[in-house]
């Protein structure tokens, strides 16, 4: 039978022995003589915390409590916190996924934090009111083993609200000693969405401000007299489901780097006239005048100006006479920015020593002048910006 007050005292007596010895140990988690057996579950917590208090200075006993964590569920935990890791690239993606916000989690101005909206501890449940907060950093010691486990480096714990205290929630600062996500740590183009293929819809639709809107927007502007469409990163067919909403009966031929998300794709929408390339759309042939109109969705900003030039060139050729191409993508405002971004990529390529000819992932976004300076020089006879949200851009350029 699980039996809480027993596993508390336990690990509160191996915390407070490696601290000191067996006889301090003992003077603390059952009182002099024993009396704490007489203690309820409440006034147990109080008198023992006391007693540590009264034996050990701040630091010690804070130490102490850390390490009285009993691990219970910490499996089942980080197993969820390192799917979550594995999932994401960022800090703020990672505190934004659906999973991590139910669990408590969230970023502001790139710091974590866990909050709960009651006490997680069930020795507390009787408890009214703590004087200090002692007991509660048995809480931040299980915090930090979680996490120091699913970052794979140190971490600190700060407890900043208490429920038990007064506070309206319980509040810790999550601090990792070192980049969780570094930029210079590049995957692979197929490997970093290949990873990500079971949350990138919901990332896409929640998290990116403009996509959501920019999904139904690109749908609409494909001509009801279009026959054959050609998607260029088509993913796992977010601008597809809108489409084929529109235009059920479109032929469809899509060309991605990553076969988990076609899998996706094609399960969505098995019923529909699609065909699926797995590969890069830099060296599938394109063919000439094959489709009335050509989109892309949130795939070329990890590119440079004369491979886009490139491709945009093959575009013209693959669509017929009076085909139109729609790019949304993520376009920034300054130069100053653009190159930045360029500036950086070169840079990581550099230092990691990366082949030219293998695409990693990292977003190089160009000026929306820039883009439709591209379109242009590719053969585009009419090129304009037609919708913005965020940094959400959307061009259409006709043949």
């Amino acid at each position: 039978m699980f039996d809480i007050r027993k596993i508390q005292e336990q690990v509160l007596f191996n915390a407070v022995k490696g601290a000191s010895n067996d006889e301090t140990a003992a003077q603390i988690v059952y009182g002099e003589n024993g009396q704490a057996s007489a203690e309820d579950n409440a006034a147990w917590v109080k008198f023992a915390m006391l007693r540590l208090e009264t034996r050990f200075d701040r630091p010690v006993v804070k130490q102490i409590r850390m390490n009285c964590q009993c691990g219970y569920g910490m499996d089942e935990r980080l197993q969820l916190v390192k799917k979550l890791v594995e999932s994401s690239s960022s800090m703020e993606e990672f505190a934004s996924r659906e999973r991590a916000r139910a669990a408590g989690l969230s970023c502001v101005d790139g710091e974590l934090y866990l909050q709960f909206g009651f006490c997680p501890c069930p020795m507390l449940a009787t408890v009214d009111r703590l004087k200090t907060n002692t007991w509660c950093q048995c809480t931040t010691g299980y915090s930090k083993v979680l996490f120091e486990r699913a970052f794979g480096c140190a971490v600190d714990v700060e407890l900043l609200k208490s429920i038990k205290m007064g506070d309206e929630i319980c509040l810790m600062k999550i601090i990792p000693s070192e980049a969780v996500w570094g930029k210079e740590k590049l995957e692979k183009m197929d490997n970093f969405f290949a990873a990500r293929v079971e949350s990138y819809d919901e990332h896409m639709l929640t998290n990116v401000n403009g996509c959501k809107e920019a999904y139904m927007e690109m749908a609409r502007l494909i001509p009801k007299s279009c026959k054959a469409l050609l998607d260029l990163g088509c993913g796992t067919g977010l601008e597809l489901d809108e489409i084929f909403k529109l235009l059920p009966d479109i032929q469809v031929t899509g060309i991605d780097l990553t076969q988990a998300m076609l899998d996706k794709l094609k399960q969505k929408h098995a019923d529909k006239d699609i065909s699926l390339i797995c590969g890069s759309y830099f060296d599938v042939d394109l063919g000439a005048g094959e489709y009335d109109c050509a989109v892309s969705f949130q795939t070329l900003h990890h590119f440079s100006h004369d491979a886009k030039t490139g491709l945009y060139r093959r575009i013209v050729n693959a669509l017929n006479e009076n085909g139109i191409y729609i790019e949304c993508d993520y376009m920034v405002e300054s130069i100053e920015e653009e190159e930045f971004y360029y500036a950086e990529n070169a840079r990581i390529h550099n230092e990691m020593n990366l082949p030219e000819e293998a695409f990693y992932h990292y977003d190089t976004p160009c000026t929306v002048e820039n883009q439709l300076k591209m379109l242009q020089n590719a053969g585009f006879t009419k090129v304009e910006q037609v919708f913005r949200l965020g940094n959400t851009t959307m061009l259409v350029a006709r043949k």
